[in-house]
């Protein structure tokens, strides 16, 4: 959640950044950060 709350909050630099670093763990990550989205909002 953090996570992606800081992607979207930063930069496109760092939004960037850090989706190239975090490539293969963003598709393990997407499903949940839509459920804790939903959840959290």
């Amino acid at each position: 959640p953090t996570l992606v709350e800081c992607i979207t909050c930063s930069s496109p630099e760092v939004s960037s950044a850090l989706k190239d670093a975090l490539g293969p763990f963003k598709d393990f990550m997407q499903p949940p950060v839509s459920k804790v989205q939903n959840g959290e909002s």
